[in-house]
């Protein structure tokens, strides 16, 4: 530190008044002015902001030291400490993460920029790109030193910047993708699965200008406009003036929409009285006529369109479009979709109602189809408005070969795409749990009888009927599958149900037999004279048996007075039953609970124990149904896992054995 009178020369501060800063490890790191120490004392707590303010690379959390001995100073001694006590320099260090902070784990996905393979793992939130970059090169056995981790534009991530705070967690950095460049290899371009939008020409523009209009003034009829759109139409491109009435305009509409007036017939033009795109663009070419007298018609289209109709009408938001593409184009949303592909493919053709051809890529759903879909898997329950599945069906269609038609990749886009602009309207959810959330929409009312009721709509002329009911269940099945094991969450919350106690799923049932199933007193042992059972019929009886039930009843009867009593330890002599007993007793009568079944609906079965207790018995209450049963030792041996898993799969064998 300069003395006074070397400083009193060349500069006005005083060097009483400069207070250097020092941050552990690098030492000195600038200085800070502050008043007079002795007029105007300052606080550490007032020096703080100072600090910041001044000097460049700091941390954001300081501790300040005390002394030497370089102990730290709270939050809350910092007002009581003076800037004096520490001159001429003030110590800082880095504040440590608390210990029982929870670290956030995030998934990552690296794509292979020459293989197209994708790479997935978790990762902390203080993992790098550099550390990113090292692991991807080693599961693809490329040198670390030779690989770049880029975006899908090209540009070079940081080494040094946490993926967790520069990527996942900044607004607007989710469509960024990571992509690992071997730069000894030429570089492939990636697939086209999902195209650029459209719109870059003159015709895409005026599409979704005249599908604009036309949504707003009949959300279920997408290629006509009425009267009163086409009105509203040429009054916000202020195309009225004195030589263009609003007579004039209603003139044009009846001439090209119902054609009474059209001196050459067209078979293609549409019998509704309302206006086709191809009516529009001769619309557009009438008023440029009227208007620009002495023009050629070309020439007055053109000043007409770019004076006029492109700045002035509305249309749709094309960058959300491309934005939502760029989110569903994310490698995790992509494989994931593509796991349900078969079983959708089989719902998609239901909806085409075509004959297939030698592929079924040619396969398309018109809008009216795809607005039947939307009704018959209540997609409007998303909060998605009348205009809006309007405008997903014309983004999803933006790729396709014909924008008025859906393809089966369209198709696919478009359910992702719902998710996305029906949920991240007021939450901030990633792409992949927005598709998640639309998968469980449409499987927790697609049950067994809503299949078939859908199918009934449609009528006897509809195609593909069987493939659509075994699509439905496929569908559900697997989808319930990976909810399930996930845990069951709410993927619109992120919430997981809340899980009362740690007992496991089969042992619930058991205690509700106990508990709830009335204790019946054993009968009397009466003498027998039927021989005893052979050992081959006891171990016979001890096995599995399906037996198909001729009576009907809700209970099976009370076993009979001459069976052998085994395995719990009583015998005719005792004269009193103690709570174990009773247990027993309840155990082998049996009680009626439910499980949940394929599609979900609660199902009543009736269980009972046998007599050796080593195996557990259920029918269901139905008379047609057999019998069936299980070792209580392949219960043990699923139980003790005490995991989400392990009671899915204990479950999933019950419903598979009835």
């Amino acid at each position: 530190m300069l003395a006074p009178d070397r400083l009193a020369g060349r500069s006005t501060l005083d060097a009483s008044d400069v207070v250097r800063i020092a941050l552990e490890p690098r030492g000195i790191v600038g200085f800070i002015q502050v008043p007079a120490l002795t007029t105007a004392p300052m606080t550490l707590a007032d020096a703080r902001p100072l600090v910041l303010a001044a000097i460049d690379d700091l941390p954001d959390d300081v501790q300040f030291l005390y002394g030497d001995t370089g102990l730290p100073i709270s939050r809350v001694q910092e007002a009581f400490h003076l800037v004096s006590d520490h001159y001429p320099c003030i110590k800082l260090r880095p504040t440590p993460p608390a210990k029982n902070a929870k670290a956030n784990a995030y998934q990552v996905s690296v794509t292979n920029a020459h293989t197209h393979q994708v790479f997935m793992s978790w990762i902390p939130s203080t993992y790098t790109f550099g550390q990113l970059r090292r692991d991807a090169a080693r599961y693809w056995d490329v040198q670390p030193s030779a690989a770049s981790l880029e975006d899908q534009s090209g540009c070079a991530w940081p080494e040094e910047a946490a993926i967790a705070s520069t990527l996942l967690e900044a607004d607007g950095m989710q469509s960024q993708r990571l992509v690992l460049v071997n730069k000894q290899e030429k570089r492939t371009p990636p697939p086209a699965t999902f195209a650029p939008p459209a719109a870059q020409n003159l015709d895409g523009k005026l599409w979704y200008v005249f599908t604009f209009y036309c949504v707003h003034g009949d959300a279920l009829d997408l290629l006509a406009m009425t009267a009163y759109q086409f009105h509203r139409f040429l009054r916000d491109c202020r195309l009225f003036n004195a030589s263009f009435t609003p007579a004039m305009g209603d003139i044009i509409y009846a001439f090209e929409g119902k054609g009474k007036l059209s001196k050459v017939s067209v078979a293609s033009r549409r019998t509704s009285g309302k206006l086709d795109f191809d009516g529009f663009l001769n619309a557009l070419a009438t008023i440029a006529a009227r208007r620009a007298r002495g023009e050629t018609e070309a020439a007055a289209l053109q000043s007409l369109l770019s004076n006029y109709v492109l700045p002035r009408a509305l249309s749709w938001s094309i960058s959300t479009w491309q934005q939502h593409t760029a989110l569903l184009a994310q490698d995790d949303v992509r494989s994931f979709v593509a796991n349900f592909e078969s079983m959708l493919a089989d719902i998609f053709v239901f909806y085409t109602n075509q004959p297939l051809s030698a592929t079924e890529t040619a396969s398309s759903m018109a809008f009216p189809d795809y607005m039947r879909f939307i009704n018959d898997f209540h997609f409007t329950e998303l909060l998605l408005s009348t205009q809006e599945c309007p405008e997903i069906f014309l983004a999803a269609c933006q790729a396709a070969s014909r924008r008025d038609s859906m393809d089966f990749t369209a198709f696919l886009d478009m359910l992702g795409r719902a998710g996305v602009v029906a949920l991240t309207r007021h939450r901030n959810l990633k792409p992949l749990q927005c598709v998640k959330a639309v998968f469980h929409h449409m499987t927790r009312g697609l049950k067994s009888s809503r299949a078939l009721e859908i199918i009934h709509n449609h009528g006897p002329t509809a195609l593909y009927a069987a493939r659509f009911y075994a699509g439905c269940v496929a569908f559900s099945h697997k989808f319930l599958d990976v909810w399930r094991v996930e845990g069951s969450p709410d993927y619109i919350t992120g919430c997981l149900p809340l899980v009362l106690d740690d007992t496991t799923r089969g042992r619930d049932m058991l205690a509700q037999m106990v508990r709830a199933a009335p204790v019946v007193p054993l009968p009397l042992p009466v003498p027998s004279t039927k021989p005893a059972p052979r050992a081959k019929e006891v171990a016979g009886k001890a096995a599995v048996v399906v037996a198909p039930k001729t009576r009907r009843s809700t209970v099976p009867p009370p076993p009979p007075a001459d069976r052998p009593e085994k395995g719990w330890g009583r015998s005719a002599s005792c004269s009193d039953l103690n709570a174990a007993d009773d247990n027993h007793v309840t155990l082998v009568q049996g009680s009626v609970f439910r499980k949940y079944g394929a599609w979900g609906t609660p199902q009543r079965r009736y269980v009972w124990c046998s007599d050796d207790g080593e195996h557990l018995y259920w029918r269901s209450l139905k008379s047609k149904k057999p019998e069936d049963g299980i070792a209580v030792r392949s219960i043990q041996a699923v139980l003790p896992g005490n995991t989400e898993t392990t009671k899915y799969a204990f479950m999933k064998h019950l419903s598979e054995g009835m």
